[in-house]
């Protein structure tokens, strides 16, 4: 196990750039934008409004003089950016180091929470509905137990006759 840390060491350290996304996570834009207009947001809504922003920036007249924004410009603006410093590259995208992959995962399963605690919330409800059906049915089939066993003690009884005193 260490033979193959330190060999992977090693060949992380060949590499002349991490790859990584210059822009925030999806994730992380889906959040801030739940954030914004106060309730849950799915893809096709972050794509939407996303894509909307981006077409506004680049349907915005240019003052003369001046070049209208390129694609990575607007993707910036609309996405945002995360720079830092990376190895072969000098400022760019930022590293994803060991520290900060705690720190991501934790944003991202944030990001994730209000979606996610709607989602159990549903299963919890739909599990509970069924729990009730199953305590009905059970009642029901107690009740059942309990009439057929008298029925059965009476006709034991009946077919016993009445009882003999010596």
């Amino acid at each position: 196990m260490q033979e193959q840390s330190w060999t992977n060491k090693v060949v992380r350290q060949k590499q002349p750039y991490h790859h990584s996304s210059g822009s925030k996570s999806f994730l992380q834009q889906q959040y801030e934008l739940a954030e914004r207009k106060g309730k849950l947001v799915d893809r096709v809504e972050l794509f939407r409004e996303t894509h909307n922003q981006m077409l506004e920036l680049q349907s915005q007249p240019t003052p003369e003089g001046s070049q209208p924004l390129s694609e990575n410009e607007i993707c910036d603006q609309v996405l945002g950016r995360r720079l830092g410093y990376s190895k072969g590259l000098g400022w760019g995208p930022k590293l994803k180091a060991r520290r900060t992959a705690s720190a991501s995962s934790s944003s991202t399963s944030c990001s994730q929470s209000p979606e996610k605690e709607v989602e159990l919330q549903v299963k919890l409800h739909e599990a509970l509905e069924r729990i009730e059906v199953q305590d009905r049915n059970h009642q029901a089939l107690a009740s059942q137990v309990e009439s057929m066993k008298k029925m059965i003690e009476e006709l034991t009884r009946a077919q016993q006759g009445p009882p003999h005193d010596p």
